[in-house]
């Protein structure tokens, strides 16, 4: 008679669990955002794709090759179970470097099932370095490193001058 019950309530335990599991969300949301929308072509910006939801899979990033270099991804993945409600999260973080100046568009990204909306970047062209012996502006730094070719464990030194054309109060 015990071990019927014991039975019984190991069989109603399991019931129960699968059901919380199963309870979850049904549908995911996509969602991807950039932190900046207009960069120069030297500037790198993020990339978050967050899935909510029960949509497994990963973000398809090979439409990104055309215009973007991916210089790292990193995923993050969350779990949480409230008052009998299971829902997930998972997000990725992309860092992207623009292949070239002009309009780009993130396109819209295949996660699973679910797409990402398209998003749109201005890039500008990078402004050439002068290098002139003079201050510029209110602050400007000058730095220089002898040797301009430095390997492994090799010396370098670096010269670092600081032109300040106003006076600095208090650190301001």
């Amino acid at each position: 008679m015990v071990r019927k019950m014991r039975t019984f309530t190991v069989i109603h335990l399991f019931l129960l669990i699968t059901s919380l599991l199963l309870s979850g969300e049904v549908s995911a949301a996509v969602t991807a955002q950039v932190d900046r929308s207009s960069i120069s072509v030297d500037e790198t910006i993020n990339l978050t794709i967050e899935v909510s939801g029960d949509d497994k899979g990963e973000p398809d990033t090979k439409a990104l090759q055309q215009d973007f270099e991916v210089l790292s991804q990193n995923k993050s993945s969350s779990y949480s179970l409230i008052n009998g409600s299971m829902s997930s999260k998972s997000t990725w973080f992309l860092m992207l470097r623009p292949r070239h100046a002009g309009t780009l568009t993130v396109p819209a990204l295949k996660v699973g099932k679910k797409e990402t909306t398209a998003i749109n970047i201005q890039v500008s062209q990078v402004a050439p370095q002068t290098s002139s012996a003079t201050p510029q502006g209110e602050l400007w730094i000058d730095m220089r490193v002898q040797p301009t070719t430095v390997h492994v464990q090799q010396q370098a030194v670096i010269n670092i001058r600081i032109y300040q054309a106003v006076a600095l109060n208090q650190a301001q």
